[in-house]
This record gives structure tokens, C-alpha cells and sequence, in this order.
């Protein structure tokens, strides 16, 4: 199942509700395998890019100066940099977590 929301609504979504959404395909995201979900997103991301002539980075710029307009087509390349970004900071935690455990084993022997 596909889930869109458009950028002005997620604007327009309380702090709870819009962590909630973003928290929900970042899940959805990350359901497969982490790093194929990434290569996913990447893909898309590269895909908008590619379409747009333009970065990423040119396109958030472009759209916070007013430049760009809020279209579906942008609302989804926002979206998508806003799930890859809050994937990469699970799979950072995740492997934080993973290194400290070692660690702990390690210390006690276990390891």
C-alpha cells in the first residue's frame, strides 16, 4: 500500500501527528532488508533529480525561498528525502547500539 501525503499537509500536521506519519514509512521503509530500502529511496531520490534537473539540495533551497512550487511531484521528493533521512538516522542508532552491546560482550567476556 502506498502512502502519499503532500508537503502542505505535512506542514500543516501538529509536531505528534507529522512524527507519527514520518514514523510510519520510515517502518515501512525499513521493512525489507535496510540497506536495499536505502538503495530504494536513493533511487527514487536520484530518479527526481534526474526528471528535475536539479539536486536535491538546489530543490529544498528552491522550495523554503518560495522558488519552487508544491506540487505532488515535489511533495513526494520531499517526502522521500525526509524518510531517507530519518532511515539513515535509525540505521546509525541501530549500529550505536549494535557497537555498544559488542562492547559490553566484550568486556565481559562474552565476546
Amino acid at each position: 500500500m502506498r502512502h502519499v501525503v503532500s508537503l502542505a499537509d505535512l506542514t500543516k500536521m501538529d509536531q505528534p501527528r507529522k512524527d507519527g506519519t514520518l514514523d510510519a514509512l520510515v517502518r515501512r521503509a525499513k521493512s525489507g532488508n535496510s540497506n536495499d530500502s536505502l538503495a530504494m529511496l536513493d533511487a527514487e531520490i536520484l530518479a527526481f533529480e534526474v526528471r528535475h534537473e536539479m539536486s536535491s539540495e538546489v530543490m529544498l533551497a528552491r522550495f523554503k525561498s518560495g522558488q519552487q512550487p508544491d506540487t505532488a511531484d515535489i511533495s513526494r521528493w520531499f517526502l522521500l528525502l525526509s524518510v531517507r533521512e530519518r532511515a539513515q538516522a535509525a540505521e546509525a542508532n541501530r549500529k550505536s547500539v549494535l557497537n555498544e552491546l559488542a562492547a559490553e560482550a566484550e568486556k565481559l567476556g562474552l565476546y
